[in-house]
C-alpha cells in the first residue's frame, strides 16, 4: 500500500517549474529563431536575410530531430525494457545510426538551401552557412576565410 508521504507532491516544485520554464523558452527560441541578446550583423541586409532564413530552417529541423530522437529513445527503453537485452542493444544501435544519417542529411540540406538562395562564397563557391560560423560578425567565408563584404557591396551597387 502507498503511504501518504509517497503521494504528496515534492517540496521542490518551484525548481521543477523553473526547469520546465527554461526548457520551454529555450526550445521556443530554437524553433522560432527569436533569440534574446542578438548581436548586430555586419553583413548587407540581403545576405543577412538569407543567413537568417537558412539558420531558422536549420534550427527548426534540429528541434524536430531532437524531439524524434528522444521520443524514439524513451519508446525503445519503455517497450523493450523487459525483452531480451540483444533486442534493446540492437534498437539503440539502429536508432543511433538513423540519427547520424539524419544529421548528415541536415547538413546536406543546408548546402542545398545555400545553393538555392545564392548564399555562396564568391571566391571558393562553397556554401556560406555553417551552424557555428561567425560570418555575420567577421564577414569572412567559413571555408576560405576571404572577406565577402567587398564583393557583396560591389554586386549590390
Amino acid at each position: 500500500m502507498h503511504s501518504a508521504a509517497a503521494i504528496a507532491p515534492s517540496a521542490n516544485t518551484f525548481l521543477a517549474g523553473a526547469c520546465i520554464l527554461f526548457f520551454v523558452l529555450g526550445f521556443y527560441q530554437i524553433l522560432s529563431g527569436k533569440y534574446w541578446g542578438k548581436v548586430k550583423s555586419i553583413l548587407p541586409a540581403e545576405l543577412e536575410q538569407k543567413r537568417i532564413e537558412i539558420a531558422v530552417r536549420h534550427n527548426q529541423l534540429v528541434g524536430v530531430l531532437l524531439l524524434a530522437f528522444f521520443g524514439a529513445l524513451f519508446s525503445c527503453v519503455t517497450l523493450l525494457r523487459h525483452g531480451p537485452r540483444f533486442s534493446m542493444v540492437l534498437a539503440m544501435v539502429l536508432l543511433l545510426c538513423a540519427e547520424f544519417y539524419a544529421i548528415r542529411r541536415l547538413f546536406k540540406y543546408d548546402e542545398q538551401m545555400c545553393e538555392q538562395w545564392g548564399f555562396m562564397c564568391p571566391h571558393c563557391h562553397k556554401p556560406l552557412y555553417q551552424p557555428r560560423s561567425f560570418i555575420n560578425l567577421n564577414g569572412r567565408c567559413p571555408k576560405c576565410q576571404k572577406s565577402i563584404l567587398t564583393d557583396a557591396i560591389r554586386s549590390s551597387v
